[in-house]
């Protein structure tokens, strides 16, 4: 749920600083949505495991041999069964890729952020810049490869165009994933989700490739929810003292526009 934040109350309507705190509000308000994107990525993903888990639980039970055991039939519910879970795994693919994105454009969002604030003096009074860059740089620590991420889903058709461009995007670590252990020089994974890790490689113009990820977590859903919480907490700070602020300056301008009585 978004909370709303106030920031204008008190500036100058259409200054450049009440403009910066419109758009800092807007981009607050952009912030949350994208919280909310990745919490919601997390629980498409969480619900796609559990149904999944129904249905290969026909799998594991029944009898194996004996008397009445059709071997056929068996293997031809298993196969019915296992195309049927298809889609849930393309689903939860799609999470882990809209993760990954969403990821990418909260850390630019607080870029943003940051950048505004910067700007507006008047807020400078109740909101600490540190606090806001504290928690930009704790969301880059437990998401260090969302850039980096975010090159691999949107550019993935680009990054094996060719032979060229698919060695600069491979990889010659020792990977060590769920489903997945290897030793294998220049090995390319596109992006994809491996268990509940979100992975894929990824080279830049000057550095070789290597394996980005994140996890599709509740757990990294509760870190960004901290985040949030205490991001706009600080912003909420200056509504109610500017506005009382913005009260008493009317209050005084009547005042002074107000003939003395008559006597």
């Amino acid at each position: 749920m978004t909370t709303n934040v106030t920031l204008t109350n008190g500036l100058a309507n259409g200054s450049p600083e009440f403009i910066d705190a419109c758009d800092l509000e807007r981009k607050i308000s952009n912030l949350q949505d994208y919280f909310e994107a990745f919490a919601a990525a997390v629980a498409l993903a969480d619900r796609c495991e559990s149904e999944l888990a129904v249905m290969n639980g026909p799998l594991l039970q029944g009898p194996q041999s004996g008397p009445g055991f059709d071997r056929d039939r068996y293997f031809e519910n298993k196969r019915a069964i296992i195309d049927s879970t298809q889609i849930y795994f393309r689903w939860m693919n799609m999470a882990g890729r809209d993760g990954a994105m969403t990821l990418y454009h909260i850390a630019e969002t607080f870029r943003v952020v940051k950048t505004l604030l910067h700007r507006c003096a008047t807020l400078h009074e109740f909101v600490s810049e540190q606090v806001v860059n504290d928690l930009s740089r704790e969301f880059a620590r437990a998401f260090p490869d969302a850039e980096m991420l975010r090159d691999a889903v949107g550019h993935s058709a680009e990054l094996t165009e060719d032979n060229e461009a698919r060695a600069k995007n491979s990889t010659n670590e020792i990977l060590d994933l769920p489903g997945l252990r290897s030793e294998a020089k220049g090995l390319y994974i596109a992006p994809h989700l491996m268990g509940r890790k979100f992975v894929a490689t990824k080279g830049t113009r000057n550095s070789p490739g290597r394996q980005v990820g994140y996890d599709l977590t509740q757990a990294n859903v509760a870190i960004i929810r901290s985040i949030e919480a205490r991001l706009i907490a600080e912003f909420q700070k200056p509504e109610e003292p500017m506005q009382k602020r913005h009260i008493e300056a009317m209050i005084a301008k009547i005042r002074e526009q107000t003939p003395p009585p008559q006597s």
